[in-house]
């Protein structure tokens, strides 16, 4: 059954620009179950000279919304003049976009699309065209590189990536969108995977050999991105085994992200910048040169406002103007309302762990997402967490290590589940007209150790303290209601000796055999069971 599932895909989008923000970006991760490694996608049309090719901008425009293109175009394609749609994402959740727009006094949320809904299209059906546009991207990417690593092409399993907090609502909607997008191959998109940010990360920080967990401690995830503040709290319960852990705690705050250091960073632009209003988005939008500028600045600021200014250039009709001088004070300003929201919601989640876990345990914190890399808010959390027994972790590739591990993640758990290929059942010498009882069905995924049980009434006999059970199978789609339709497999012997010898059970006396079936990676595991003794048990394998 190792063929069961075979490459696993994380799909990662968020709410997108054009921009150099990793929140706002889409990243896809895939491996192959003949290698260790994790692979991403680092190839993207009319990407050119972008130093970070793993990620993709979650935007699309569309042709009726621009009259200089004739197709859809999305990810890089969408250039800084373009009418596009973006952070279509946060509309799948109830409340978030009242949230993230709560205040837009300074026009911020209408320059990067939030509101757009191109022809009146719905939430789900811009998120799905956005969507199949990756997947007809990818796939041919990932079989011409499985062809060049001489690895077999086999069929994909998607795992999509969700904020803490989501909802069963939004992830439905999100499923339903992939599945339009033809991501699934199942009705309504049954067999899409999904898995949360901060899980996805833990499952990057199981997999790193060079992180010491033990078996007890608790551990915050923080994945600060561009949009959000995604943070979770776990109990690890087996040292550097991935899957060997309980989630605490769960939180979201969609304004927690860069980007709101960046819209703060727009409101002082309206008042240094003369007739901002008349600039066009290709002067001002994220994608643009002062925008790209302010990115790297903001990353390198530290908090230190004795270092000297930053300067910006910026154009205005194409044309290079006067470099806008940002001071370390101001850049102060504007971000440390951010930096210090970052660091108050993890200082109240590591003490709702604790309080939880029932004393200090949280040992470990794991920074990921493009905003970690803010050396401002490196410096905060040195600050804050000096002197305490807490090991704060920036992986190597903060923003590509939430798909890396989802893919970790999705392998995990395909491996531990199996497609069943025939129905299973049973039919006894204690049922009438050799009717079938079936257990697990043909088609069903299950996960390696699932169990189901049936109850058989078995009259006690002094004379022959036995039972049979037999065991059937059957590859029909409709599942034969009568044993001569099955395939028997095997037998399960019932010895009811011991319960005679005990007084358990009297000559004559009827009573309840529970028969218990357990999925295992190469077969069936039965047991019998009654009154507290086990009977009998089995095996049976899966057959062709």
């Amino acid at each position: 059954m190792q063929n069961a599932w075979s490459r696993v895909q994380a799909q990662r989008w968020g709410p997108a620009t054009p921009t150099a923000h990793p929140e706002k970006h889409s990243s896809v991760a895939w491996k192959h179950p003949s290698e260790q490694r994790v692979r991403m996608i680092d190839k993207w049309p009319s990407a050119g000279a972008v130093v970070n090719r793993s990620r993709v901008p979650s935007c699309i425009a569309y042709a009726d919304d621009n009259r200089y293109i004739r197709t859809t175009e999305w990810g890089f394609q969408v250039k800084s003049s373009h009418v596009a749609a973006a952070w279509t994402k946060l509309h799948l959740e109830t409340g978030v976009i009242d949230r993230v727009t709560e205040d837009n006094d300074d026009g911020w949320a209408d320059t990067v699309g939030i509101f757009r809904q191109p022809g009146g299209r719905d939430p789900i059906h811009i998120a799905k065209d956005f969507l199949e546009s990756v997947r007809e991207h990818i796939e041919p990417q990932i079989k011409l590189a499985c062809k060049y690593a001489s690895l077999t092409v086999l069929p994909l399993f998607y795992v999509f990536i969700v904020p803490a907090t989501w909802s069963e609502g939004a992830v439905e909607k999100t499923r339903e969108a992939a599945y339009l997008a033809n991501f699934s191959r199942k009705q309504r998109g049954k067999d899409l995977l999904f898995v949360t940010e901060p899980e996805a990360a833990l499952t990057a920080l199981l997999a790193n050999g060079n992180i010491q967990t033990e078996t007890g401690d608790g551990v915050l995830i923080c994945d600060c991105g561009g949009g959000t503040l995604d943070v979770g709290t776990f109990e690890i319960h087996r040292r550097g085994e991935i899957g060997a852990y309980r989630k605490i705690g769960a939180f979201t705050e969609p304004q927690g992200g860069s980007t709101m250091i960046d819209r703060a960073f727009y409101s002082l632009c309206s008042d240094m910048i003369p007739d901002i209003e008349d600039l066009k988005l290709t002067d001002t939008s994220p994608a643009s040169e002062m925008m790209q500028h302010f990115e790297k600045a903001k990353c390198d600021f530290t908090g230190d406002t004795s270092s000297g200014p930053t300067y910006l250039p910026y154009t205005r009709d194409g044309k290079a103007q006067e470099p806008l001088e940002l001071k370390s004070l101001d850049m102060l300003r504007i971000q440390a309302p951010v930096i210090m929201k970052v660091c108050s919601i993890l200082e109240e989640q590591i003490r709702e762990a604790n309080q939880q876990l029932g004393g200090p345990r949280v040992k470990h914190v794991y920074m990921c997402g493009g905003a970690s890399c803010s050396e401002y808010l490196r410096c905060a959390l040195r600050q804050n967490f000096a002197g305490e027994q807490i090991e704060i972790h920036y992986p190597e590739a903060p923003m590509d290590v939430v798909a890396e591990g989802a893919a970790l993640w999705a392998y995990n758990r395909l491996r531990s589940r199996i497609a069943l290929h025939h129905h299973y059942g049973l039919e006894s010498s204690g049922t009438e007209n050799d009717a079938m009882f079936w257990l697990f069905r043909k088609g069903e995924d299950c996960d390696i150790g699932s169990q189901r049980d049936f109850t058989v009434p078995c009259k006690i006999s002094q004379r022959f303290p036995c039972m049979v059970i037999k065991i059937y199978d059957s590859g029909d789609d409709a599942a034969p209601a009568r044993a001569p339709g099955a395939r028997s497999i095997g037998r399960l012997f019932c010895d009811f000796t011991k319960i005679l010898q005990s007084e358990s059970a009297r000559h004559g006396q009827t009573i309840s055999v529970q028969v218990l079936f357990t999925i295992e990676r190469d077969g069936i595991h039965l047991k019998a069971e009654a009154l507290g003794h086990t009977f009998g048990e089995a095996r049976v394998h899966y057959y062709s």
